[in-house]
């Protein structure tokens, strides 16, 4: 009996690689370590065989294995009993060679050095979403409603799995957002993709410009902004996550004008499957994670359970109240999914998701003059609680072979509060602003797919509606200012897309959406002179039109045109009168790469855009007498590129960077022109880097950067309020055995200090300082 050793294979999409860096010197180094280390079996591992081994017993075909190359194959003699090799024959590299002929056998091999194997029974198997891998042609992309592989796809897609997930010790939305070329986080937290922050360049509370949607159900915005920030969003028992750059609106129709984020838990199987997560770092960081899934019922019903706590101190002290735990954050979510699959209705499936999710942050604005001293002094206790709770279900038939019928029902409800210190805001001493906002949505959407060997398409219709309730009253005041209003949007909408392949190697890709906007608002109390309610309708046409050619089997080059909107409507920040304003529209005309070698180790896309913004929602005056109007016009441009490299087995590396440039072609608001300027919160360079090593005896290490270059966070680009470029270290060590693992990590390693925000009245919000930390996880 020998030793065997264990060796996985894991994708890191550490995208974005900063031009000029300090901290890039350290991680260059560590990746040439690792190069080095597995220097020897990388000169070995390319070398290619010719193989003609026929299907025989598995200790006479690995005994022509290693005739053909001379490498020789040890295990224990109980692991090949009777088991019968796959039929082999070709020329391979001899790790291929051996993954062919082991199919079907329930082994795996362990590298043991640059020219000897080892055979071990498989792992336990992870549920499929946790394994994916955006190499290879079996990956779809969810978020486009045909299937398309990631590499049909022409929409710039940046893909996560639960895999690179964990190998990136990626805890929070917001982590993950930075992994991603030309995203970033933005004013209140929220995403900001190609430039665009996801609540407009004027904030509209009720219709985002970009959807976070998770499990199907897309997120009110103020829930956006919740999961973008500090440690909301737990990427805890997350299958997948995806980031659309661009408009989406043909496909998703409300709210995808910048793009979307797709978030898809992990979905019960017929196989048991779990684990646990316990983590402890630095400022009171506590988190504990569960999930468990399994069988009810054979091959019919079966269920999963998630749950996820994450506690935290905080980073900021407040003077007034000498507390040092004033940015506190305690979140919760808790998750129950069912599959049902009846066996006397073959092809039918349902999908059952619930989702209730708790918070409940303090403030983490500190004030100057020492900035990085992370204090404030409010008298008003600061915080945002809320109980969100959301669900949908999925109903799927597969009428033929061609024919596919999907339903997707979703409902959300949240409740709000917020407490905000608007002392600098009056005339009098200490002032707090409580505002309370219940959210409600409901959706469902029906679409009929076809796939055929030519043509495949999909035709569906949608129906959205979200109301918002508000209560806003001002506390501490000598005086008090209730107020309350309403806002309801129906959303009906038809919409089609085909691809088809009218030549051998070339597919035309054309879509069209009629969406329709019915929107209301009342209001009463505050500063309205008297109580009003208004109504509008706004129609639109969204068309879209591509075409792909299939270079080869490696490489894809495609080029599309689309028109994006936000809706338009009656503004919800005017208390005083009715606003009515209209839509604003975007044209995005994308160039698209897509190429991998022929052992699919090396992987690259690039996507080059252009997008003229028109009709743009423009806001004057102060609220709460507020209008919205539309009055601006902008253009902006640039690229998002990516590289994956796996050089051996053992080491994945990544690399990717994005550009945009944003401007202004015209824009007056409250009488001062900002042509010219930058959008707010549009770095103009985003990047990073990353490298992932798994070794022989199950120790592994990954470490990533990623930069962020400066952005204005104002309308007038003012020099003081201009974010400085930063750039951040993660880095994490551990070991992983069968079962179980740990490791240690670092986040921000080098300590560097750097700011998210510059709001006004000299009040900022900082990123997170160093925090160490350490993880243990089981799995089943």
């Amino acid at each position: 009996m020998v030793n065997l050793y264990q060796k996985g294979i894991s994708v890191h999409s550490f995208q974005n690689l900063p031009a000029a860096s300090r901290w890039l010197a350290n991680a260059a180094a560590l990746t040439v370590l690792v190069l080095l280390s597995t220097e020897s079996w990388a000169q070995t591992n390319d070398e290619q065989f010719d193989f003609s081994i026929p299907e025989q017993s598995l200790t006479d075909a690995l005994v022509e294995f290693s005739v053909v190359t001379g490498r020789q194959v040890v295990g224990d003699a109980e692991l090949l009993e009777d088991k019968l090799s796959s039929d082999l024959n070709g020329r391979f590299a001899a790790d291929e060679a051996l993954t062919e002929m082991l199919q079907g056998t329930g082994l795996s091999i362990r590298i043991v050095n640059g020219r000897n194997y080892a055979l071990a029974a498989a792992k336990a198997a992870r549920p499929p979403q946790s394994i994916a891998s955006p190499r290879g042609d079996e990956i779809t992309v969810l978020g486009e409603k045909i299937p398309r592989t990631f590499d049909e796809t022409t929409s710039s897609v940046a893909l996560l799995t639960a895999q690179q997930i964990e190998d990136a010790n990626v805890r929070s939305v917001a982590d993950a957002l930075q992994q991603i070329p030309n995203v970033s986080i933005g004013d209140l937290g929220g995403p900001v993709v190609r430039g665009i922050d996801f609540h407009g360049v004027n904030a509209d509370f009720i219709r985002p410009t970009g959807s976070v949607i998770v499990d199907g159900v897309q997120l009110p915005i103020a829930t956006i902004f919740s999961l973008a920030t500090g440690n909301g969003g737990s990427m805890w028992d997350i299958g997948r996550m995806e980031v659309f750059r661009g408009p989406q609106s043909t496909s998703v129709g409300p709210n995808a004008l910048a793009g979307i984020v797709l978030l898809r838990t992990i979905d019960p199987t017929f196989e048991w499957s779990g684990g646990a997560q316990l983590t402890y770092g630095e400022r009171g960081l506590r988190q504990y994670s569960g999930a468990i899934g399994g069988p009810i019922a054979e091959d019919t019903l079966a269920f999963r359970l998630s749950v996820d706590s994450i506690e935290s101190d905080g980073t900021v002290t407040n003077t007034f109240y000498d507390d040092d735990e004033w940015a506190r954050t305690e979140r919760q979510t808790y998750r129950g999914k069912l599959l049902f699959t009846p066996q006397d209705l073959p092809g039918f499936s349902a999908l059952l998701s619930v989702t209730h999710m708790r918070q409940d942050d303090g403030a983490d604005t500190v004030e100057g003059p020492d900035f990085f001293a992370r204090e404030n002094a409010f008298e008003i206790l600061e915080e945002d609680i809320a109980d969100v709770t959301f669900g949908s279900l999925e109903l799927g038939y597969e009428i033929s072979d061609e024919w596919t019928l999907t339903s997707i029902t979703t409902l959300l409800e949240e409740d709000r509060d917020l407490l905000e210190d608007v002392s600098f805001f009056v005339p009098f001493g200490s002032a707090g602003l409580d505002l309370d906002t219940q959210y409600s949505t409901r959706s469902q959407e029906l679409r009929l797919n076809y796939s055929g060997a030519s043509f495949k398409a999909t035709f569906g219709a949608f129906y959205w509606r979200l109301r918002r309730e508000s209560f806003f009253f001002l506390q501490g005041a000598p005086f008090i200012l209730p107020g309350r209003q309403f806002y309801e949007v129906d959303n009906y909408a038809v919409f089609g897309e085909g691809d088809y392949e009218f030549a051998p190697g070339w597919t035309l890709i054309a879509g069209a959406r009629v969406d329709r906007d019915d929107f209301e608002v009342a209001t009463s109390g505050f500063t309205a002179p008297a109580p009003f309610s208004a109504n509008s309708s706004r129609t639109v046409f969204l068309p879209k039109l591509g075409v792909v050619h299939e270079l080869n089997d490696r490489i894809n080059i495609g080029f599309t045109m689309q028109r994006g909107y936000r809706a338009g409507g009656l503004g919800s920040a005017n208390l005083v009168r009715p606003n009515e304003f209209g839509p604003e529209y975007t044209w995005t005309y994308e160039l698209s790469l897509r190429a991998r070698s022929d052992n699919d180790r090396l992987r690259a896309t690039t996507n080059i855009f252009y997008t003229d913004w028109t009709d743009q929602q423009v806001n004057f005056g102060v609220f709460p007498e507020q209008d919205t109007v539309n009055a601006g016009e902008s253009t902006l441009y640039g690229a998002e590129a990516s590289i994956d490299f796996s050089p051996v087995p053992s080491v994945d590396l990544s690399a990717g960077v994005g550009y945009v440039h944003t401007e202004f072609d015209e824009f007056v608001s409250d009488g001062t022109d900002f042509a010219g300027n930058r959008f707010p919160y549009a770095p103009g360079f985003t990047a990073n880097a990353g490298a992932t090593y798994r070794g022989a005896l199950g120790w592994f290490a990954s470490s990533n950067i990623v930069y962020r270059s400066s952005a204005f966070t104002d309308l007038a680009n003012t020099p003081e309020r201009e974010l400085e470029s930063y750039t951040l270290v993660n880095a994490r060590v551990g070991y992983e055995a069968e079962r179980w693992s740990v490791h240690a990590y670092l986040r921000n390693a080098f300590d560097e200090d750097y700011v998210l925000d510059k709001q006004r009245f000299d009040r900022w919000v900082l990123g997170d300082p160093r925090e160490a930390g350490v993880s243990f996880n089981l799995r089943l």
